[in-house]
């Protein structure tokens, strides 16, 4: 039942594939992937509540899950407004694996709605020298890293830096049209710091 689950669920057959998992984990309980990957169905499900319950039991299984700290974490952040809890999430899956770069920037998202400009900077600057850890270079994740380092880099007035930050940016998000909107915001924030810097 796992594997049929496993085979729908990257088929992106949603409901088939949770079916078959909770059939699967009503026999077998302490399969931690399992339990990840029905969070990650009712996460996408809009069910937080839900995808959490999942994560903290995968958790329990497998307390090194490192990712599974980022998505209780992003649950914190989006979907409760918990920054505090968000802030502890992603900082104990950072703990586990520092390459998480997804971790790592949505940290910095974290310490940037409490104001702390230069620990999101900082985590932001992790996050693209370990570039090499993103899934694919191209990632626009990758690029939106780029763009809000760009603007705490321009916020701090280092002009060239923010500069080079936003062409990494743009450089990125310009090939994936569902990203059009930071795009323009990168190249408007590249146009900003080249005109301040000639």
């Amino acid at each position: 039942r796992m594997n049929l689950g496993l085979a729908y669920e990257r088929a992106g057959r949603l409901p088939q594939a949770l079916k078959q998992l909770q059939i699967g984990l009503r026999l077998h309980a302490d399969n931690a992937d399992a339990w990840v990957i029905v969070g990650n169905i009712r996460r996408g499900q809009q069910r937080p509540d839900q995808a959490a319950a999942a994560y903290r039991r995968a958790l329990e299984l497998d307390p090194a899950l490192a990712g599974v700290y980022h998505n209780l974490g992003n649950i914190q952040l989006i979907d409760h407004g918990n920054v505090a809890a968000a802030i502890g999430l992603y900082e104990r899956g950072l703990q586990l694996d520092p390459h998480l770069v997804q971790a790592r920037t949505n940290l910095g998202q974290a310490y940037e709605r409490q104001g702390r400009w230069q620990a999101a900077r900082e985590q932001y600057a992790r996050a693209v020298r370990d570039s090499l850890y993103w899934a694919q270079p191209g990632d626009p994740e990758l690029g939106g890293t780029w763009l809000n380092l760009g603007a705490l880099l321009e916020r701090a007035g280092e002009r060239a830096r923010a500069a080079d930050a936003y062409r990494h940016a743009l450089g990125i998000l310009r090939s994936h049209p569902n990203y059009a909107q930071y795009a323009d915001q990168a190249e408007a924030g590249l146009a900003r710091m080249e005109g301040r810097i000639r």
